[in-house]
C-alpha cells in the first residue's frame, strides 16, 4: 500500500494556520492527536472499518480527556451548524407565495 501523506499534511497545515489566525503568533501547540478511519476491503474482511489514533502524549488519561473534549467541541459545532441551517430555512421565502 502506498501511503498518500498529502491529506494529513494539508489538514495539519490548516490546523496550524487556524491556530495562528485565531490565537496569534504567541500561541503554542500543546498536546495533539490524530484520529483516522481505516476502511479495509479484501476477501478476509470486506467492508471493515477500524479507528486508529496517535497522540504525542502517552498518558492514557490525557489522551482520553483530549478526545472527550474534542467530542464535546464537535457536538457543539454540529448543534451550531444545525441552528444556522434552521435559521436559513426560516428566512427563505416560501415557495407557496
Amino acid at each position: 500500500m502506498t501511503v498518500d501523506t498529502h491529506p494529513i499534511g494539508q489538514l495539519i497545515a490548516d490546523v496550524m494556520e487556524t491556530l495562528e489566525q485565531t490565537y496569534g503568533e504567541n500561541a503554542e501547540l500543546g498536546i495533539f492527536a490524530i484520529v483516522a478511519e481505516i476502511n479495509i476491503e479484501d476477501e478476509d474482511s470486506p467492508g471493515v472499518t477500524h479507528i486508529i489514533y496517535r497522540c504525542n502524549d502517552n498518558r492514557t488519561w490525557i489522551q482520553a480527556g483530549l478526545f472527550e473534549a474534542a467530542k464535546v467541541a464537535a457536538r457543539a459545532a454540529a448543534e451550531e451548524r444545525g441552528r444556522e441551517f434552521s435559521e436559513e430555512l426560516r428566512s427563505e421565502p416560501s415557495s407557496e407565495e
